[in-house]
């Protein structure tokens, strides 16, 4: 189960934040703990050594709390949770470094997408990635680990979907274009890098020139189009400042 920690003295945003998380933890089906909290002190008193959270949501500037000092005394009690700030100012976002946080993250209007992001960061690193697909192949209907797609291939009316494990003799085709299979795909990390591609954005280790480097050392090429979107999806996976 993935324990989530949020952490803010405005109760709109603990309500905001509350249901991002909980609709995208739900909507890729991982079981999941939301714990709220309106002070600093109150979140570092909830926390069980033998329950630890795997995420801290902490907002930098709360009336009675600094977020930073939250931050670093949680480091102490429980080094393993990880930390993202949630603020309304970017001026703290060199601190939130200093702390190691994994994410600063703005209370604008692309919340909901960066902190989603941040929980597929969190999935990742925790082993929770073990979310599956299930989708009517040409060879039947499959189940298919989405930690193991490396890419989606188009071609003609048909996409194929590149799995990493070689050994596997299994065709995954399915009707219908890339477009659309990679809306559907799209919660899970899949970004398009040309009208012919759709690449898994966990597995692509760079991106320059218009090219994409994926862990098995295959190089995919990004259309000038696509490029600017591609990199910002990448840097927000790896968590480097935009």
């Amino acid at each position: 189960m993935l324990r989530i920690a949020i952490c803010d003295d405005e109760k709109e945003y603990i309500d905001i934040e509350h249901r991002y998380v909980d609709e995208y933890l739900s909507n890729i089906g991982i079981e999941h703990e939301i714990c709220c909290f309106l002070s600093g002190i109150s979140f570092l008193r909830s926390i069980d050594k033998n329950k630890p959270y795997d995420l801290a949501l902490l907002d930098v500037e709360m009336k009675a709390d600094n977020g930073m000092d939250i931050a670093k005394q949680l480091s102490d009690i429980s080094p393993n949770t990880k930390v993202a700030f949630v603020s309304a100012h970017a001026d703290y976002a060199t601190m939130g470094y200093r702390v190691n946080a994994v994410r600063y993250i703005l209370k604008s209007s692309s919340l909901e997408i960066y902190i989603s992001e941040c929980l597929d960061h969190v999935i990742g690193s925790r082993g929770y990635d073990n979310r599956c697909v299930t989708m009517d192949f040409t060879s039947g209907t499959r189940t298919v680990n989405v930690a193991d797609i490396l890419y989606l291939d188009s071609s003609k009316n048909y996409v194929r979907f590149v799995l990493a494990d070689k050994n596997d003799k299994n065709v995954y085709k399915v009707r219908g274009s890339l477009k659309d299979i990679t809306e559907k795909m799209q919660d899970y990390g899949f970004v398009s890098v040309s009208f012919q591609r759709s690449v898994n954005i966990s597995h692509v280790i760079s991106v320059e020139r218009y090219e994409a480097v994926i862990d098995n050392g295959e190089k995919i090429s990004i259309s000038q189009l696509k490029y600017l979107d591609v990199r910002k999806a990448y840097l927000l996976y790896k968590g480097r400042k935009l």
